[in-house]
């Protein structure tokens, strides 16, 4: 498969830190080259139906410790989803 340049919707200066980088758009992706989002959809199922690529797991936290994970999420300091159980 070859793949092309994903459109990216440009970031106003004012919003964009200087560390910033920039990130497909998934929406954008969709719209406005259809086939090749399916193409990459297809591919990417087919890798997790043969257990090459695997969903990630959500890291939980206690409700308590609420503030401990939004700062995480703040500092972006995950990956994935985080889960706060009461």
């Amino acid at each position: 498969m070859q793949y092309r340049a994903i459109p990216s919707r440009p970031d106003s200066e004012a919003t964009r830190s200087p560390s910033a980088t920039p990130r497909a758009n998934i929406g954008i992706l969709i719209q406005s080259a259809p086939q090749i989002f399916g193409e990459l959809m297809g591919e990417m199922f087919g890798l997790i139906a043969t257990g090459v690529l695997t969903p990630g797991h959500a890291t939980v936290y206690d409700l308590a410790d609420g503030p401990k994970a939004l700062a995480e999420l703040e500092s972006r300091a995950t990956i994935g989803k985080l889960a706060l159980l009461p």
